[in-house]
């Protein structure tokens, strides 16, 4: 079963990354570096006000729905669907009502301003993607949670944007024509992941009359959320930084890097999508044996996949970025640099799930947040003084420490060693 789920999570991940991958590369080569650098860095706040939207539901749906399966609890389970997807709506609106307002009075009208603008429209259809995914996952329908991500946003994104770019050209395209785009896409996305859920739910659940836990929930939401959305601002802080004290071009330039550097961690992603689950099923049900066998297991699958999707950026890196002209090479310094952290991410294996899916979530939120402080510490002279990368050095430290502090506390707590090279000793 975990060979099967694998390997179906991996060959979706497969080809959901490389058409991701390709779509952003489109994108790139049409919008040119300064306005794919405005692209990403609007992207980069929304990625955190989304955290901020989805109030951890989305790991507190991975932590109870399977619980609440295995105990034929179906009234709790409809009360936790229920209540999830109210806050997440309710939050998603008011953050974007805020920060629309703020935009608009705040900053000079332009393609700024309006890319800005259409980016805070996406944030309901964000955060309700991932609370959608997350009740997929949970309920172990790894393709369904994911194939509107990987394959259908993407596909859809890709023509819609050829098509204006090549076929019935408007003019240059800019940030927010791509960001209207993408709203599309998403909504398209958000309509098939929602006719997926209403499929998997069981009868049971949707006869039931709901019981609600909210206080016991939004309890551990809280802290969930926090540890979420500090791990997203640890991945979004650099891009941010790098806009505000170099520039829009810079930002292209290192959000490309960081783009490419991500596909060392296909292996972590592909198993991630099933492991949380399993987690926490094995922690309640099975033997700590049994848990350190799951988790060793998890572990070389991750790094096998790894390896030589980390020699594949080390050799093809350069030639990629040739591919969308000669200003972006300059990336590829920084994307050696943060390559090499993101090996160390996926040689830890899976310990962030080892933390939080074992009620472990306070730990796992203070090396968030001392890493998160770490890392803007160490970015702002890095930044200053050596521009890229400096922003890619300090991160891949930061995502490294993040990684190694965690697999200790995992060793500390659970008795569990989650390394690659607990598959090489007793």
């Amino acid at each position: 079963m975990l060979a099967r789920g694998i390997s179906a999570s991996a060959l979706l991940s497969l080809i959901g990354i490389g058409l991701q991958f390709l779509v952003q590369l489109i994108i790139a080569r049409g919008l040119g570096v300064q306005e794919f650098g405005l692209y990403s860095y609007v992207m980069s706040w929304i990625s955190l006000l989304m955290l901020l939207a989805v109030l951890g539901s989305d790991s507190v749906f991975l932590r109870f729905i399977p619980e609440y399966i295995a105990a034929q609890r179906w009234s709790l389970l409809r009360g936790l669907l229920q209540v999830g997807s109210r806050l997440v709506m309710a939050a998603s609106l008011m953050i974007a009502a805020i920060g629309l307002t703020v935009v608009w009075f705040s900053m000079a009208p332009g393609t700024r301003q309006d890319a800005f603008i259409v980016g805070l429209m996406l944030l309901p259809f964000l955060s309700l993607n991932l609370l959608r995914q997350a009740t997929l996952r949970a309920f172990k329908h790894v393709v369904m949670a994911r194939s509107p991500e990987l394959l259908i946003q993407p596909s859809l994104l890709g023509v819609l944007f050829i098509l204006i770019w090549k076929v019935m050209p408007v003019g240059e395209p800019i940030a927010a024509h791509a960001l209207i785009l993408l709203g599309i896409a998403l909504l398209v996305a958000l309509i098939v992941g929602g006719l997926f859920v209403r499929h998997v739910i069981p009868v049971e659940v949707n006869l039931a009359a709901a019981d609600y836990r909210t206080e016991s929930w939004i309890d551990m939401s809280l802290p969930m959320m926090l540890s979420a959305a500090f791990f997203v601002i640890a991945a979004e802080v650099d891009k941010i930084m790098v806009g505000m004290m170099v520039g829009d071009s810079e930002v292209g330039l290192y959000a490309m890097a960081s783009r490419i550097a991500v596909l060392v961690l296909f292996g972590l992603q592909s198993v991630n999508v099933i492991a949380a689950p399993m987690i926490a099923e094995y922690h309640t049900s099975k033997s700590p044996g049994e848990f350190q066998n799951l988790v060793r297991k998890l572990t070389l699958i991750i790094f096998l996949i790894t390896v030589p999707a980390f020699m594949s950026v080390l050799l093809f890196g350069e030639a990629v970025l040739t591919l969308l002209g000669d200003e972006f090479t300059r990336a590829y310094p920084a994307l050696l640099i943060l390559a090499c952290g993101q090996l160390v991410n996926a040689a830890t294996g899976p310990v962030g799930f080892l933390l939080t899916m074992t009620g472990h979530h306070h730990t796992s939120l203070r090396i968030i947040t001392f890493t998160l402080i770490m890392s803007i510490l160490l970015n702002l002279p890095a930044i200053y003084y050596f521009e890229v990368n400096g922003a890619a050095g300090a991160t891949a430290f930061s995502i490294a420490l993040r990684n190694v502090l965690s697999w200790w506390q995992v060793r500390k707590l659970l008795g569990i060693n989650a390394a690659i090279f607990s598959n090489f000793t007793k």
